[in-house]
């Protein structure tokens, strides 16, 4: 039966306009796309009438997730690297004033307003230049006195093109304050 109105394909998740696809009647639970329901007949699920351009959606839907998940790997690993180089007592100062320079967003940024979220700054100006690992630590239930700088803990060390390629590796977007 065509599909009487607009609809998700449950098999690949396209918008399937009216009359395009086929409407069945639903028998278990959704798999995540829409079930339509009509006062007499209770759910339907909607599904594309050409069954070639449906398995064509589906597997460049699936190419797509398999393409962010290995970026969002990549980008993981060199946040994990990041902090296995920075996070040493040796790089940590006492206390510090907040860096100045260009800050590089890396991991719950969004929630730095709330005093989380971790970012890189390299510092403007002449030799030497420091890259900071900043680790936001304003938030309520934060032990404040660990902090070295202003609402943060900071970690340091010199700056080095290789640093800065695994901190482009491991942002989220750049950000210029």
């Amino acid at each position: 039966m065509k599909n009487k109105r607009n609809g998700v394909c449950s098999t690949c998740c396209y918008t399937v306009p009216v009359g395009a696809g086929e409407a069945y009647k639903c028998l278990g639970s959704s798999s995540g796309c829409q079930i339509h329901w009509d006062q007499e007949d209770g759910g339907w699920h909607v599904r594309c009438s050409d069954s070639a351009a449906c398995q064509k959606r589906l597997e460049t839907r699936r190419a797509a997730a398999q393409k962010a998940s290995a970026a969002a790997c990549a980008k993981r690993g060199a946040l994990l690297e990041l902090r296995s180089i920075f996070i040493r007592a040796e790089n940590r100062p006492e206390k510090a004033d907040a860096p100045a320079g260009k800050m590089f967003p890396l991991f719950g940024t969004k929630n730095r307003i709330y005093g989380g979220g971790e970012w890189a700054v390299i510092e403007d100006g002449p030799s030497p230049r420091l890259i900071w690992l900043v680790q936001g630590n304003g938030a309520d239930g934060d032990c404040w006195a660990n902090s070295n700088l202003p609402g943060a803990i900071g970690f340091c060390k010199p700056y080095t093109p290789d640093l800065e390629i695994m901190i482009m590796a491991a942002r989220e977007v750049e950000v210029t304050p």
